[in-house]
């Protein structure tokens, strides 16, 4: 039988924690049979595969070192703007090109390393499928309006895909690629990544893809579920996305304040996290 879909992330080692949150949440929502965690080095790849023994997750660890194009990649967390995170942008764009062989494609759920899954999304997103098969992107407003390409703001972090997106990766990558020689740092929202370079494929292109329902795709700028809200019964948040939250201690921070860290210091150090 065919998978319906799967849900994928990347890492390297600068946000192997996040990660392995990640990985956890999915567990816990039991889809880590279908969860594909895509490391860019050798310690992140080592920790996670060491986690999914402690945790007995059926997740897949995959090493993944793309080899055109993305430069030196860093084993370190990155500030955004600079070159070595446009680098691991690259690397994603790349691995999305690579997901998208229509001869082998399954259709997947992205989630960037600073998510966590709360609930099980698989109904609706077969019926979103059923609607419009273009991907489905998360908002990456501050409020309830609909994104618009030319301000950036179709979500890059998490995204769902019921058929192959090839033309759109491959055009966002040359952007990418050819603006990578004029990188400089920038702290003002205005720097390259991945979210610009797909934003301006989709203006190219003329798109206007669907978005994922605001109210249970939750990004970094509103208000996330409490603890006894997610453990409700009839809880329909599906993720949460640690966007609008700068720094991977941050982000931490951020989830465990939620009561959305779901690994003990113990385990983090068992595995070397």
């Amino acid at each position: 039988m065919a998978e319906s879909y799967r849900l994928i992330s990347f890492t390297t080692a600068g946000t192997a924690r996040l990660a392995a949150n990640w990985l956890e949440s999915v567990r816990l929502c039991g889809l880590d049979d279908r969860a594909w965690i895509y490391c860019l080095d050798e310690p992140s790849e080592r920790a996670l595969g060491h986690l999914l023994s402690v945790t007995d997750s059926a997740a897949h660890v995959v090493a993944y070192r793309p080899v055109v194009g993305c430069g030196d990649l860093p084993k370190v967390a990155v500030n955004w703007g600079t070159r070595p995170f446009v680098s691991v942008m690259l690397a994603k764009l790349s691995l999305l090109l690579e997901r998208s062989n229509p001869d082998s494609f399954v259709p997947f759920l992205f989630c960037d390393a600073d998510t966590v899954l709360i609930t099980d999304p698989s109904t609706e997103l077969e019926v979103t499928r059923e609607i419009n098969l273009a991907p489905w992107f998360q908002s990456d407003r501050d409020d309830y309006e609909k994104p618009t390409a030319a301000n950036r703001q179709f979500c890059m972090g998490c995204f769902y895909c019921a058929r192959p997106a090839k033309a759109l990766w491959q055009c966002a990558f040359k952007w990418l690629l050819d603006r990578l020689p004029e990188v400089v740092e920038r702290t003002d929202g205005d720097f390259l990544s991945d979210q610009a370079a797909v934003n301006a494929a989709l203006e190219y292109f003329c798109l206007e893809p669907p978005v994922l329902d605001q109210h249970r795709w939750i990004n970094g700028a509103r208000r996330w579920p409490t603890p006894e809200e997610v453990d409700a019964f009839d809880c329909e948040v599906r993720l949460v996305h640690a966007n609008w939250t700068i720094g991977v201690q941050a982000k931490e921070a951020r989830f465990v304040a939620a009561g959305l860290w779901h690994l003990s210091p113990d385990t983090l150090r068992t595995v070397g996290l």
